[in-house]
């Protein structure tokens, strides 16, 4: 699979024409315009890892970003006593090396090949270029590292609803990774009644309000409140049926 998966042209439309919708809807460049992708995968490369390799070592310099394709990969950690803990599983669309490269430290964990694994790999210096030139990108990273930091948190709400929990942990972690945090001034309408649109959005503070149009018109009758952990968005996107009520940021 790996070596079917290596021979793709990088372009958008040979991805397309193989089968890789998602790799354009949960990864990172669901967040850019069609011709900034095609930008942005003319300056990667495939990369294979043997299982059992090493995609990022620890305390290394960071090389560049990893955007796995095909394969798993575990995430570890040293622990006292030489010990490694595993923190994470990888698989793919997931995005690996972000963090150190955001910050210009040292990686602090290895990322390990649990199957043979296809990644694109951008070199330090693209992705530098990127910050640089796309701030939508820039925003992307930096709220996907906070995300990656709050990620035990984002599972445990997520974990709290019947719909997240019956996807299983790994679609889970790839609904985070494809994510990003907006903040929402109170009194902020985020969705309105007969949209269309199709994202999802997971309470992480704070509250909303449902609104429900009122017998007269212009008129909407609150019928409840929720906080961290709900989700609104699922159900329309789902069917594919326009938004049933007003959501409000209280």
């Amino acid at each position: 699979m790996t070596s079917e998966v290596d021979s793709i042209p990088l372009n958008r439309a040979a991805l397309l024409e193989a089968g890789f919708e998602w790799f354009f809807d949960s990864s990172f460049l669901c967040h850019l315009d069609t011709e900034r992708q095609d930008q942005i995968l003319s300056k990667m490369s495939w990369q294979r890892h043997r299982r059992g390799a090493a995609i990022v070592e620890d305390h290394s310099p960071p090389e560049g970003l990893h955007l796995i394709v095909a394969g798993k990969a575990l995430v570890y950690v040293a622990v006292k006593g030489g010990d490694r803990r595993v923190i994470a599983s990888l698989g793919p669309g997931h995005i690996v090396g972000e963090r150190s490269l955001l910050l210009g430290v040292k990686t602090s964990a290895t990322v390990e090949a649990l199957s043979p694994v296809s990644t694109l790999f951008m070199p330090a210096a693209a992705f530098a270029e990127l910050l640089d030139d796309e701030p939508e990108f820039r925003a992307y990273v930096t709220d996907l590292v906070a995300l990656r930091d709050r990620s035990d948190v984002l599972m445990d709400l997520l974990l709290r609803h019947p719909f997240m929990r019956s996807l299983g942990r790994d679609d889970m972690e790839r609904f985070i990774q494809a994510g990003r945090i907006e903040r929402v001034a109170p009194g902020t309408r985020i969705v309105s009644v007969g949209d269309r649109t199709r994202d999802v959005y997971l309470v992480v503070s704070g509250k909303v309000a449902v609104l429900l149009p009122g017998a007269e018109a212009g008129v909407r009758e609150h019928v409840a409140s929720k906080g961290p952990g709900a989700m609104f968005g699922h159900a329309a996107a789902v069917l594919r049926t326009p938004r049933t009520a007003d959501i409000q940021a209280e």
